[in-house]
């Protein structure tokens, strides 16, 4: 419930969305209702998986191409994530690249 109230910015919105009053919703966010009944549960996990979006964790998200946002000592040394976009350049010119 928490997800779908930070989601659509507010409690309005879900209630318009899961048809249930704005004080239920307010009662699900502070936890004096814990279990929602089977049909509100079946609704709420149908609005969520719609909205799910997986996170990618800080960090290790792929790199554009040629691109770095790191300093990187070598090709291939960050694990993988520089080399997708480095595997058709010259051992000259990612040389003159990372200054070796």
């Amino acid at each position: 419930m928490r997800y779908l109230v930070k989601q659509l910015k507010g409690t309005h919105a879900v209630t318009d969305l899961l048809g249930v009053s704005e004080r239920t919703v307010e009662r699900y966010v502070k936890d004096q209702i814990r279990r929602p009944r089977a049909d509100l549960a079946q609704r709420l996990e149908t609005a969520v998986r719609q909205r799910w979006q997986p996170r990618i964790p800080c960090g290790r998200s792929r790199i554009s191409p040629g691109l770095s946002s790191r300093n990187s000592p070598a090709p291939g040394a960050d694990g993988g994530y520089l080399t997708d976009g480095l595997a058709g350049l010259s051992v000259g010119f990612l040389g003159r690249l990372f200054g070796r």
